[in-house]
């Protein structure tokens, strides 16, 4: 008897430690500070509007009970209290809402705000989401702090991604500038998960290789790239004051042809579960203009040659003046301009095409846009995207 009762407390004892084990977390966050939650989170608070989206997203928008200022999807996260961030921040408002988690993204908080978020007791989870895999792996990591399983959301995910890439592998490319801030001028390197959709889209980034997640250009890179198509997301307050802000730069030839492409939906300029679908609805705006205006032949009708692009409505009067480089929207260090990189070597068999090259085909391409009655400079219905201002440099609405 003595026996079996030692044998059913051990088997009792065993198991309150294995639950115990299973309900801490032990982690680096994205800045390699050490997390450890003793428990599920019961009380979030979220301080950007993408990782309020993940955070709903892991099934865990319950246990939220603030949000930035800036979140509003899904719908039920402007019901949560709301806090300012940046330089607006409030730790005596954070504090009263007794969060046991806060998850900060790294680039719009200070350290001495975390230390001071720390300081109360709370556990601060920095997040960084530079790539599309960081986007997993996040919600992955937030469903494992809330005691959610996410498994399901991960390969839904994955598996959408992997859809969007499969439907335009074959595709033409063309090459493209994406503009994030325009004083000074910035853009994005390889390094970010915009650059990754473009290449999904086989928009080519002819930035791709400088330094940094979101360096300074100077406009000499720009002039020497001369990109067939220019594309903004968040760099100006509409797509009206986008088309002002380039109309000045005659020379660049995605100007002069009225090639600008301006990304409103938050589902392409967060990092999110919805960026599938933001992603493929990018593909879908460069493939209305892909094969039109510009003299490359549609699908089946001929080997594409390559490198070519989209467009979007044309530009009106005065504009932003010219702007050496400094600054960065989307990564808290500052990059130095480096000079822009030679362009890699062309696929086997495929030549990369630029501006100059479609020049060619302007006259016999816009004979065919007037018999089809189509418009490559269809606008976008484009709507206000909020800019918070931070302590010295813009901090975009992500």
């Amino acid at each position: 008897m003595n026996s079996r009762i030692r044998t059913l407390l051990f088997t009792a004892l065993l198991g309150a430690f294995s639950a115990h084990c299973a309900a801490q977390f032990s982690v680096k966050d994205d800045v390699g500070r050490p997390i450890l939650l003793k428990s599920s989170a019961k009380r979030i608070v979220t301080l950007s509007p993408w990782l309020t989206e993940l955070v709903y997203a892991a099934g865990a928008g319950d246990v939220v009970v603030g949000v930035d200022s800036l979140s509003d999807y899904p719908p039920e996260a402007k019901k949560a209290a709301q806090i300012a961030t940046g330089s607006q921040l409030s730790i005596d408002v954070l504090a009263a809402l007794k969060p046991d988690l806060v998850l900060a993204w790294r680039d719009g908080i200070k350290r001495d705000d975390i230390d001071k978020i720390a300081a109360f007791g709370t556990t601060v989870f920095v997040a960084s989401a530079r790539n599309l895999a960081d986007i997993p792996r996040l919600l992955e990591t937030v469903g494992r702090m809330t005691g959610r399983d996410t498994s399901a959301a991960v390969s839904e995910f994955e598996l959408s991604i992997e859809r969007v890439r499969r439907a335009n592998a074959g595709k033409v490319r063309m090459s493209a500038f994406l503009e994030i801030w325009n004083r000074p001028l910035t853009t994005i390197s390889g390094k970010h998960f915009l650059s990754e959709a473009l290449e999904i889209c086989k928009a080519e980034n002819v930035f791709r290789d400088l330094p940094g997640t979101a360096p300074k250009v100077s406009w000499d890179d720009l002039f020497k790239e001369d990109p067939y198509v220019i594309i903004g997301a968040g760099s100006a307050s509409s797509v009206e004051e986008f088309r002002t802000n380039w109309s000045i730069r005659q020379s660049l030839s995605a100007v002069k042809a009225e090639r600008l492409i301006y990304l409103e939906s938050d589902a392409i300029q967060r990092p999110t579960t919805r960026t599938p679908e933001g992603i493929e609805r990018l593909c879908a705006t460069l493939d209305k203009v892909r094969y039109t205006g510009v003299g490359i032949p549609a699908p089946g009708s001929q080997p594409p040659p390559a490198v070519v692009s989209p467009t979007r409505v044309a530009p009106s009067a005065a504009g932003v003046a010219p702007a050496r480089a400094g600054g960065s929207l989307f990564s808290a260090p500052s990059y130095d301009t480096a000079p822009a990189p030679k362009p890699a070597p062309p696929e086997p068999g495929v030549r990369r095409w630029r501006s100059r090259d479609a020049g060619r085909f302007a006259a016999s391409s816009a004979g065919a846009v007037r018999r089809e009655g189509r418009d490559p400079a269809e606008a976008l219905a484009i709507r206000h995207v909020a800019l918070e201002s931070g302590p010295g440099r813009p901090h975009r609405r992500a």
